[in-house]
């Protein structure tokens, strides 16, 4: 299964962001994360993701806590989307292969 097929298993239907309310989740999805909350730092940016599919930071710093959970799975797989919204995305890239390396590939 995608991982947008997951993003949706919390139950957050996809819609078009007419408020900024994207932003707001993005912004304290960084700061759970800052404070250690990866778990609710994913929640949030699945929330942002959920308003604005597109955003390419906010998968990558998804990715970034998936990885700081040591789900290596699902940070890779937040990697790739990120770097198909924005394929010269290089801090993607890159974290996405060092997250390959401490898969062994």
């Amino acid at each position: 299964m995608g991982l947008w097929n997951r993003l949706f298993e919390t139950g957050v239907n996809p819609k078009i962001d007419t408020t900024g309310q994207a932003r707001t989740y993005f912004d304290q999805a960084n700061l759970k994360l800052e404070q250690g909350d990866a778990n609710g730092a994913i929640k949030a940016y699945q929330q942002a993701l959920a308003l604005k599919p597109d955003a390419a930071s906010a998968y990558f710093n998804m990715g970034n806590a998936y990885a700081e959970l040591k789900q290596t799975d699902m940070a890779i797989d937040c990697y790739a989307c990120a770097l198909r919204i924005k394929p010269e995305f290089a801090d993607a890239l890159f974290a996405m292969g060092v997250e390959l390396e401490v898969k062994g590939q």
